[in-house]
């Protein structure tokens, strides 16, 4: 997205690619790119948890930890209820659920 405004971008401006807002962005998809890579070894469940509360910790201005794995986890759950309970859609386990 951040490549894609550069290049569409009229103004004379230089472009800052090591801006504070750019670090962000560059580290929250190193972020979304671990999770991608450890999805299926440590299932939906883990990855999806350790995802959100890194993620949440990252981008929240009060860094509470414990609120951040509290949201995570009822999250997490919440779409576990939705697709796997109510929709019946196969999940991937990892090594610890099988």
């Amino acid at each position: 997205l951040l490549l894609i405004t550069t290049i569409k971008s009229e103004d004379d401006k230089p472009v800052q690619i090591l801006s504070k807002d750019a670090v962000r962005s560059y580290t929250m998809m190193g972020i979304v790119l671990g999770y991608l890579v450890v999805f299926n070894t440590l299932g939906f469940l883990l990855s999806t948890v350790i995802f959100l509360t890194v993620g949440i910790h990252f981008l929240s201005s009060k860094k509470v930890f414990i609120q951040s794995v509290g949201i995570s986890l009822m999250v997490t759950l919440l779409i576990y209820v939705v697709f796997r309970i109510l929709l019946q859609v196969p999940i991937p386990g990892g090594l610890f659920i099988g």
